[in-house]
């Protein structure tokens, strides 16, 4: 079916329990949806970023690069702005947290899968957004994963859910902010090497 644009406005959510192909337990999602323009609204003013409350509580954030888009000559810079000047107001006013990951999303791969002639250079491209990521925002997230997905194809290039079942497992991780961090043993050391010494025991001349 097709989807309608994500208006304008607060976040929807959407929750969804998952159950394993072995049945074994369940997990529960809740994915956080809001219009990519409010959330490009800070690149001009970071403030906003903080009454975005799912940036900071959530695991993982995903940002859409439009496949469409990325064939036009004229567009496919302005899809690299964007995600990079928001990605740097949400960083900038605290927005986001360095355990979380982030998802890179190629989306409708099968339009450009079907446009045979620029699907190359497309594909180049994205790859360069994701690496443009990757060098300015490594610090800042635990992980950074790419993926290409269609979703909803419009075209037979590609069938129903290309690419989600990797992402799905991504958006799935267990929470880096659970995970018990390692810390190294602390041996104490005297400060100087006689310290290391036990005293000689003296002789009885009694």
């Amino acid at each position: 079916p097709k989807m309608e644009r994500t208006p304008t406005g607060d976040a929807t959510y959407f929750h969804l329990d998952l159950v394993a192909a072995d049945n074994q337990g369940k997990r529960a999602a809740l994915l956080a949806n809001r219009s990519g323009e409010d959330y490009m609204d800070a690149q001009s003013d970071p403030s906003l970023a903080n009454d975005y409350v799912e940036l900071h509580r959530a695991d993982v954030l995903t940002v859409l690069a439009d496949g469409e888009r990325l064939l036009d000559l004229g567009l496919r810079h302005q899809v690299k702005d964007d995600i990079c000047l928001t990605l740097r107001a949400f960083q900038e006013t605290g927005a986001t947290r360095p355990w979380q990951r982030l998802a890179i999303v190629l989306t409708k791969l099968d339009a450009v899968l079907k446009d045979e002639a620029k699907t190359e250079r497309a594909l180049q491209f994205y790859e360069g957004i994701v690496q443009d990521v990757r060098d300015q925002f490594a610090e800042h997230f635990i992980e950074i994963q790419s993926f290409q997905v269609a979703a909803s194809p419009q075209f037979a290039k590609a069938v129903r859910g290309t690419g989600m079942v990797g992402l799905l497992s991504f958006w799935m991780s267990p929470p880096a902010c659970l995970q018990p961090a390692k810390v190294p043993a602390v041996i104490s050391i005297a400060a100087r090497s006689f310290g290391r010494l036990r005293p000689r025991e003296r002789a009885d001349h009694g």
